[in-house]
């Protein structure tokens, strides 16, 4: 099942863009190739909330996570400015 962002993605390609906007569109996608895995541990309690809201938000696990990583990025990319 595509993510949230995939099917974004997608359709922002599909769009009608003039030819710099599609081959920025394209570079954006390439750079979110996902290729790294990460392993965790999670209380069970707190994973089973988790998957349960992404179940009723209709995104997979894997895709919040994505999204949390992402934000949490974004917030503290600061630290590396130094």
């Amino acid at each position: 099942m595509p993510s949230l962002f995939d099917k974004v993605t997608e359709n922002e390609i599909h769009q009608e863009k003039t030819p710099k906007e599609k081959t920025a569109v394209k570079k954006i996608a390439k750079k979110n190739i996902k290729d790294k895995v990460v392993s965790a541990k999670f209380n069970s309690d707190v994973y089973m909330r988790f998957a349960e809201i992404n179940k009723a938000m209709g995104i997979t696990n894997n895709s919040a996570l994505n999204m949390i990583l992402a934000k949490y990025v974004k917030e503290n990319e600061n630290w590396l400015d130094e």
